[in-house]
């Protein structure tokens, strides 16, 4: 008896934990838990953000989201994606985060991510990522955090940095870089890349971070960017020589500039955050206020129609009664 009941309440929580349930006002945002894309006819196409978590959906077909145009925010955490085909995101114009992170993929095909012109971030981490094609960033050309720590990147291609712009940063941490080749950077415009814990070749890596700096690209092992390396400081162009050391105080000075001008870069994001929150919130009110008046319509368009029902319920009758008094012919 006691296996019975272990059994139905195993069944009963496994089946209510399987949907995808609002999670923010006016249901802005849906959370889908142990979930399949079957689930997204639960969900409202005006929703502005989809969280698919601890789910097992290892292929997201093309055009899965065509329907749900308003969507920001979308993401697929711990869900066990090792595919994803072209044009899968197709149709979601508004969509600025995409997360993708801690899941199978190990290969980033052609027009994966086509037609995401408004796209500011995507998150690939935690996978094992070991190539991306050319076109794969088809049309994308706003990204502003390209994240690919934590993969199996043995190379830097000109299809990952080629959408990436001035104002894009790109994270390439905990991959198995060694070397690179040094004419990828001739296409991209990126101001900002991490490329610490890698096993860097000691010659490679020299060259590569003369390369960076020649570029006018920061570099740092980490986010905190504690640690800007003697590579990326003690050396500069010279016509003659190749090479030459930089003074002390030279390097010294051009550590502040750059910390300083990090400093800069986080309080313009800061307040870019903020400005993006206040916005976010705006629009979670402008849905809730929207959701609000539906509902009201429709309950009003109940009461009218009830009172009609009941406006024809009583002439019929009246009708009836007076059928029966023989004042006017029955009808």
């Amino acid at each position: 008896m006691r296996n019975v009941l272990l059994l139905l309440v195993t069944l009963v929580t496994s089946n209510l934990a399987n949907f995808c349930g609002s999670n923010g006002p006016g249901r802005s945002m849906f959370v889908c838990r142990n979930a399949s894309l079957a689930n997204l006819a639960e969900v409202p196409r005006y929703t502005y953000r989809i969280k698919f978590v601890n789910s097992n959906i290892r292929d997201i077909p093309e055009g899965t989201f065509t329907e749900f145009h308003q969507l920001k925010s979308l993401s697929f955490v711990n869900c066990s994606v090792n595919n994803i085909e072209g044009f899968a995101f197709r149709g979601l114009l508004n969509l600025k985060i995409l997360n993708l992170s801690r899941n199978a993929l190990t290969t980033i095909g052609t027009n994966v991510f086509s037609g995401l012109k408004s796209l500011e971030k995507l998150d690939l981490a935690n996978n094992m990522i070991r190539s991306i094609e050319e076109g794969s960033f088809t049309n994308v050309s706003n990204i502003g955090l390209l994240d690919l720590r934590y993969n199996d990147l043995t190379r830097i291609d000109v299809a990952i940095l080629r959408p990436l712009s001035a104002a894009s940063t790109l994270d390439l941490r905990f991959n198995k870089l060694r070397c690179v080749s040094l004419s990828v950077f001739n296409v991209t415009r990126v101001k900002w890349i991490y490329i610490g814990d890698n096993p860097w070749n000691k010659t490679c890596w020299s060259e590569l971070t003369q390369c960076l700096y020649n570029f006018g690209i920061y570099y740092g092992r980490n986010l905190a960017f504690d640690s800007l390396t003697e590579d990326r400081l003690s050396w500069k162009v010279s016509d003659r020589n190749g090479r030459e050391p930089l003074s002390k105080e030279l390097a010294e000075e051009q550590a502040n500039i750059v910390k300083e001008a990090e400093g800069w870069k986080k309080f313009y994001e800061s307040i870019l955050q903020e400005l993006a929150d206040e916005q976010q919130r705006l629009e979670d009110i402008a849905m809730a206020a929207k959701y609000s008046e539906e509902i009201l319509s429709q309950e009003t368009n109940a009461e009218e129609n009830s009172d009609s029902g009941w406006l024809q319920y009583g002439r019929n009758f009246i009708v009836w009664i007076l059928g029966v008094c023989k004042i006017i012919p029955f009808v």
